[in-house]
């Protein structure tokens, strides 16, 4: 069994430990989730009733850790699924920070394990629609809403859970969407359209070249997005475009550094093995030599090519 996930990288990660497990797989929240946890909190205990603390506690709290878990666990199940492994699942508020999955299936089953978390949010979504169908009443806004009514939230605590499904829902409708374009790491995008391009035979480092550049134009429209939402007075939505679209350059600029400066081997997703073994990169193979015209000569003395029957030749370059 063989996997791609680092258990070294959990503590670089600053995670916050947790008591659960999954088939042996220790899983940890990052201190990000407990950030804007406590951001929201805050803002509604100074500016709002007690009604929408109980409701943000109760979105930020345990509706998005169920959301991001069963993200997580779909990809850890395919995983495991193809034989690979898991040691530890790092979770924050858009999914995982680790890249796990089986190193000896190449780019197909690297997609296969980054698709399952997108896909995660058509089940997820699919139970929320659900229950907030069965509570819904006359008075509430369509499913598709995401406005937050206070009268709804102070009439008790249905209608804090009926809330929480119907934004919970949309958010499901946005991380699917979110993971399967954004081609931009931590996202999955990057794993699902990386294992995309090679398995129609596009060069690795075409791939990397692309990917980085489509990620850059992506997260730069996301933050000029943000942007115009700031000006518009719809702060606390602005910033989160902002946000993402700033990690999304960054991580792209670096993406494409790398590939420039062929370092692509350090890179968390393309220099895996599933990858770089696919692309023929630092592989090492014997190529028979005919014996019968190749001698090799120590010393003044020439030693009989008999004894000369294979010669290791390592490969370096990236295809």
């Amino acid at each position: 069994m063989s996997s791609s996930n680092n258990e070294g990288n959990t503590r670089s990660l600053n995670a916050v430990s947790t008591c659960l497990t999954f088939k042996g797989t220790r899983i940890y929240v990052h201190w990000t989730f407990w950030l804007l946890l406590s951001i929201h909190l805050a803002l509604s205990i100074l500016v709002y009733s007690w009604s929408v603390v109980w409701y943000a506690l109760v979105l930020y709290g345990p509706f998005l850790f169920v959301t991001v878990w069963m993200h997580e666990i779909s990809h850890a199940i395919v995983a495991y699924k193809l034989g690979g492994a898991a040691d530890t699942i790092v979770l924050w508020p858009l999914g995982g920070l680790t890249i796990y999955g089986p190193d000896d299936k190449g780019p197909m089953g690297d997609f296969k394990v980054a698709i399952a978390g997108p896909l995660s949010h058509i089940v997820t979504g699919g139970v929320l629609a659900i229950l907030y169908i069965v509570m819904k009443t006359s008075t509430m806004p369509p499913l598709t809403s995401m406005t937050v009514y206070l009268d709804h939230l102070e009439s008790g605590f249905m209608g804090i859970i009926s809330t929480a499904c119907r934004v919970s829902f949309s958010w499901n409708v946005l991380l699917f969407f979110l993971h399967l374009i954004i081609p931009v790491f931590p996202l999955d995008g990057i794993r699902i359209w990386a294992g995309l391009m090679r398995i129609m035979g596009i060069r690795l480092t075409t791939t990397a070249k692309i990917i980085s550049f489509a990620g850059m134009l992506v997260s730069l429209a996301l933050f000029i997005y943000g942007c115009v939402k700031i000006f518009d007075r719809r702060i606390e939505n602005g910033l989160t475009e902002i946000l993402l679209g700033g990690l999304g350059l960054a991580s792209s600029k670096l993406l494409y550094d790398m590939t420039r400066a062929g370092r692509l081997s350090e890179d968390p997703v393309f220099g895996r093995p599933c990858y770089l073994e696919s692309s023929g990169s630092m592989t090492t193979s014997s190529v028979e030599i005919p014996t019968a015209t190749i001698a090799q000569e120590l010393d003044g003395n020439r030693v009989p090519a008999a004894n000369v029957s294979t010669i290791p030749i390592e490969s370096s370059e990236i295809i």
